[in-house]
C-alpha cells in the first residue's frame, strides 16, 4: 500500500513538473520564436506524456484492478513469441525465395506449407497468407512508433489506444497503412509464388514492375529485397545492443524530463 502511495506521488509530482516545462517553454517561444526548436520540443512534449500516461496507466491496474488480469500477460508473451516466429519467417522466405532464387526448388519453406494447406482447407492457407500480411503492416505502425520513442526529437509519435487515440493520429496510421498497403501486397504475393500463381496480384506487383522506367531496375536487381535484409538486421542488432549504451541517455522519464529542460535553455 505504500509503495503504491508513493508510486501515486511520484506520478503526480512528474504530471506537476512537466505542466511546468511546457509552461515554460510556451512563455519562451512567445517571446523568441524558433519554429523549427517548437516543433522539436513539441515532438519531445509529446513522447514525455505518452510515457507519463502508460505509467499511470501501469499504476491505475496495479492499484485497482490488483495486477489486472492474469490471462492478458500469457497471451502478450504468446503474441510475442508467434510475431518472432512470424519475422523470422519472413526472413528466410526472403532469402531463400527472391535473393536465392528459390535454391532451384530445394528451398520452398512458406510456399510448400501454405500449398499444403490450401490443399488440405483453403481456408487455412487463406488466413495464415493474411496472418503473415498483415503482421507487415502491424510492424510498420510498430516500428514508427519506436523510431519515434527513440528519435522524438525529430518524429511525432501517434500511438493507437483503444478510447484515447487522437484523431490526428488515426488519420497518419490510417495514411501510413495506405501508403505500405501496396509494398505489402507486392512483398507478400512475390515472396510467395507459388501461392499467388497465375493470380493479377503477381502479374502486376510481380511482373510488371520490372518493366517500369527506372524503378524496375532496382526491382530486377532485388535492390529493394536487400535493403528490406540489411534494415531488418540492424533494427534487430540495434534492440539486442541499445540497453548497454542507455547510460548515454535519459534512462527514466525524470531524466528526460530534466534533459529537455536543459535543452531548451
Amino acid at each position: 500500500m505504500r509503495s503504491s502511495q508513493r508510486r501515486r506521488t511520484s506520478s503526480r509530482k512528474k504530471t506537476s513538473k512537466l505542466l511546468q516545462i511546457g509552461k515554460e517553454k510556451q512563455q519562451g517561444f512567445a517571446t523568441h520564436s524558433n519554429k523549427r526548436k517548437e516543433r522539436a520540443f513539441a515532438n519531445q512534449f509529446k513522447a514525455l506524456v505518452y510515457e507519463l500516461e502508460t505509467e499511470h496507466e501501469r499504476l491505475e491496474i496495479c492499484h485497482k484492478e490488483a495486477g489486472g488480469n492474469p490471462i492478458i500477460p500469457w497471451a502478450k508473451l504468446f503474441l510475442g513469441i508467434w510475431c518472432i516466429i512470424i519475422a523470422i519467417s519472413w526472413i528466410l522466405q526472403i532469402i531463400f525465395q527472391l535473393l536465392l532464387n528459390g535454391c532451384s526448388g530445394l528451398c520452398p519453406f512458406l510456399n510448400s506449407i501454405i500449398i499444403e494447406l490450401n490443399n488440405a482447407f483453403p481456408l487455412f492457407a487463406v488466413v495464415t497468407y493474411a496472418v503473415f500480411s498483415f503482421y507487415l503492416l502491424w510492424a510498420t505502425i510498430k516500428g514508427c512508433i519506436k523510431v519515434g520513442m527513440r528519435m522524438f526529437f525529430l518524429i511525432s509519435i501517434h500511438p493507437l489506444k483503444v478510447g484515447g487515440t487522437m484523431m490526428n493520429s488515426m488519420l497518419f496510421n490510417t495514411c501510413l497503412i495506405l501508403f505500405t498497403a501496396a509494398p505489402v501486397v507486392q512483398l507478400s504475393s512475390s515472396a510467395i509464388p507459388e501461392y499467388t500463381r497465375n493470380s493479377a496480384v503477381l502479374a502486376i506487383y510481380g511482373n510488371q514492375n520490372n518493366y517500369l522506367q527506372g524503378i524496375g531496375q532496382l526491382y530486377s536487381k532485388l535492390i529493394f529485397y536487400i535493403a528490406f535484409i540489411v534494415l531488418s538486421m540492424l533494427a534487430l542488432c540495434f534492440g539486442l545492443i541499445e540497453p548497454c549504451f542507455r547510460k548515454g541517455r535519459p534512462s527514466s522519464l525524470d531524466q528526460m524530463m530534466a534533459d529537455v529542460k536543459v535543452r531548451g535553455k
